[in-house]
């Protein structure tokens, strides 16, 4: 798919902004951080961290940039054995899903609303659901459960084996929505 379709297929209202060029360094720096022999270079831990603090403060700004990554696919993970996430988040995508916490109201929450409507995986579904539920208690209620829905389906689909779907059952019952689930055939 062309990046058009991407993020044609990512959100019907995508972010009217256009990403700042420093927060797309920022991401793009982000996204080259690569293991060593499973492990992460002990100097990149610091420059990580000092990366997605800069992009923490660019605030509303970072949103476009995210958006763009988000609508590549890309990803980086940083937890491949027993010991080596020594950063914020077992991925990239993962780490700029939390950052989206700090960023200033109400942008983060319809960038996020949007972003949890267009991801399956278990750990980012959780993710942005929790921070939704933060910023606005029970305002996007469906568009978690339905995301909820869809993760789970995946799971049960084989496409994330050994995916921890705990999280996403107590945010249904949480949400008074496990009555939704349909049952296993």
């Amino acid at each position: 798919a062309t990046a058009a379709e991407s993020a044609t297929s990512f959100a019907a209202n995508p972010t009217a902004t256009e990403p700042t060029e420093r927060a797309r360094q920022l991401i793009s720096q982000l996204n080259s951080l690569k293991l060593e022999n499973g492990q992460i270079p002990g100097d990149s831990i610091d420059v990580f961290r000092a990366k997605l603090l800069e992009l923490q403060g660019i605030d509303v700004a970072a949103i476009p940039a995210m958006e763009e990554f988000f609508h590549r696919g890309d990803n980086v993970r940083y937890d491949s054995g027993a010991g080596t996430n020594l950063l914020s988040a077992p991925t990239l995508r993962l780490a700029l899903m939390q950052l989206l916490l700090d960023v200033t109201l109400p942008d983060n929450e319809e960038f996020q609303a949007r972003l949890i409507q267009s991801v399956t995986d278990p750990e980012e579904v959780a993710l942005l659901a929790k921070q939704l539920e933060i910023a606005v208690p029970g305002h996007y209620r469906s568009i978690i459960v339905d995301a909820v829905k869809a993760s789970l389906g995946m799971v049960q689909n084989g496409k994330y084996p050994g995916a921890n779907t705990t999280p996403l059952l107590k945010l249904l019952e949480k949400l008074g929505a496990m009555n939704t689930l349909e049952p296993d055939p």
